[in-house]
């Protein structure tokens, strides 16, 4: 095993038992048995781990609208997310602006932004601009929540309640 996929499964087994602020970087080369040079190789601080972990969780976003549709993508999400819980719900306890959850705003942002532009929205505008902000701000906050809810609705329900809630000007071009 090299030595990036040592520090993320070594931090990924600290996060199924503390949040994000209990982890130091020494604690995590410390359980990866790696040094400090050797973790900042990889990465710029535990966020950008965190992150870069997380991106594999978003990838089906990545897809939406492409290859498959934004309601699919969704719910692949969900799954990855549901298979990951301890780690995605002590991630994003943190206010840093490095965060987990500043981060996945803006992976939805850039998301939604590329979507529309595959289908010739121009990005550029104001409104459109303004539109993707909130959308990601409220999806964010809704998946964060649905991930923390003990009592979690179905993904098939929680998914079409997204898209009910974004922005009139978007709406069209979220398929389910």
């Amino acid at each position: 095993m090299n030595a990036k996929k040592i520090i993320s499964t070594a931090f990924y087994e600290l996060l199924q038992k503390y949040e994000i602020e209990e982890i130091s970087v020494n604690q995590i080369v410390q359980a990866a048995e790696v040094s400090k040079p050797t973790f900042y190789r990889y990465y710029r601080d535990k966020y950008d781990l965190l992150n870069q972990m997380f991106d594999v969780i978003f990838e089906p976003m990545r897809e939406a609208e492409q290859t498959i549709t934004w309601g699919e993508a969704m719910l692949r999400i969900l799954d990855n997310l549901e298979r990951n819980l301890k780690f995605f719900q002590n991630g994003v306890k943190s206010e840093d602006r490095h965060s987990l959850r500043n981060y996945n705003m803006t992976c939805i942002s850039e998301a939604i932004t590329n979507m529309l532009a595959y289908h010739g929205v121009d990005t550029a505008s104001d409104e459109i601009f303004f539109a993707v902000r909130s959308c990601a701000i409220t999806h964010t906050a809704a998946v964060i929540g649905w991930v923390c809810d003990e009592r979690r609705m179905p993904k098939e329900q929680f998914v079409r309640l997204l898209k009910a809630s974004l922005p009139h000007n978007l709406y069209s071009y979220f398929t389910l």
